[in-house]
């Protein structure tokens, strides 16, 4: 059980963790004089999988050990949501503090506060679709 909750996890938040940050990245430095920008973007999702699931992996393995411990005091759904997505914004918000991220280049708004969503709906989600059933 606990293993299909572990696999559950990495299969659906590392895809989804990496396709908002390509939302985002691309939503940041669209300009309409780079149209054929958004030719790359499954690549750019792509990578994303592969190497960002260096930070990803761990990121959710330690939110589905959270998980499994919840489901044993046997929290709801709503407090599995709500903790997933904030355990996630937290590590966004550390990532953030700790490496930074915004890009040296510029875009159309900051990326900062955007990732640190991207990182609570991710989590949410996840929790959502791959914590323990009470």
């Amino acid at each position: 059980m606990n293993k299909r909750i572990w696999l559950r996890h990495l299969a659906l938040g590392i895809p989804l963790a990496a396709l908002l940050h390509t939302c985002l990245q691309f939503a940041h430095a669209y300009s309409s004089r780079f149209d054929n920008d958004w030719d790359i973007f499954p690549l750019h999702w792509f990578l994303g999988v592969v190497f960002g699931s260096v930070v990803l992996g761990p990121a959710f393995s330690v939110q589905a050990l959270l998980a499994i411990s919840l489901g044993k005091k046997h929290a709801g759904r709503v407090t599995q949501i709500v903790a997933g997505g904030l355990l996630q914004g937290v590590f966004v918000w550390l990532w953030a503090e700790v490496i930074g991220i915004e890009p040296s280049l510029s875009g159309n708004f900051l990326l900062t506060e955007p990732m640190i969503a991207a990182g609570c709906v991710a989590g949410a989600i996840v929790a959502a679709f791959g914590a323990p059933r009470p």
